[in-house]
């Protein structure tokens, strides 16, 4: 199916839209998603449901998406940099190759998600659930993961440089060639685990 492309512009702002088809509906999310509703109505939660939609390539930065339902959405090389994805429900969604580089995502639920090659770079992964996963080739130098679920996740070869994991679940993670350097919060037996499976420290 190809995509509609969809340019919307208000007060010198613009943010590209695509989606498999397109009608009122569409228009009303892609507004929400871009806050340029010139109307100034309140978000419904309509707007906020946004599972299971097409939304690679998107860009989206410093868009407010609290609470949005983004359940099994592609976001696959989206622009989602500064954006707001507190308590978004993220579920199995694809975020492959995408830019959340200084991203809102506390207590964001991240269950069974492909995050493989994302930017993460110093976004806030507070009490997030990445349980299961998949982040390898992911970048998240300088995250806040404190008090994540991170259990059963994949990070090989996931750059986790300078990041906190203080009170972070790394259960059954897998750590094969995850950058660890210069992280903080990690216990002594969080340390020895991660060691034993691969994670490079040094």
């Amino acid at each position: 199916m190809k995509k509609l492309i969809i340019s919307i512009c208000l007060n010198a702002s613009c943010i590209v839209f695509t989606a498999g088809a397109f009608n009122g509906t569409h228009l009303s999310k892609a507004l929400y998603l871009s806050n340029l509703n010139e109307y100034g109505q309140e978000t419904t939660k309509e707007n906020r449901d946004l599972s299971q939609y097409d939304l690679s390539e998107a860009r989206l930065t410093k868009s407010n998406l609290t609470g949005a339902d983004l359940a099994g959405a592609n976001l696959t090389s989206a622009v989602l940099s500064q954006a707001n994805l507190s308590e978004a429900n993220l579920i199995d969604a694809l975020l492959i190759k995408t830019r959340l580089n200084g991203a809102k995502l506390s207590k964001t639920i991240l269950i069974g998600a492909i995050l493989s090659g994302a930017n993460l770079t110093i976004a806030d992964l507070t009490e997030t659930n990445l349980s299961g996963a998949d982040l390898r080739d992911s970048n998240l130098p300088c995250a806040d993961l404190s008090g994540a679920n991170l259990s059963g996740a994949d990070l090989r070869e996931a750059d986790l440089s300078n990041a906190d994991l203080t009170g972070a679940d790394l259960t059954k993670a897998i750590l094969t060639g995850t950058i660890l350097i210069n992280t903080s919060g990690l216990t002594d037996e969080q340390k020895t685990y991660a060691r034993l499976r691969g994670a490079i420290f040094e």
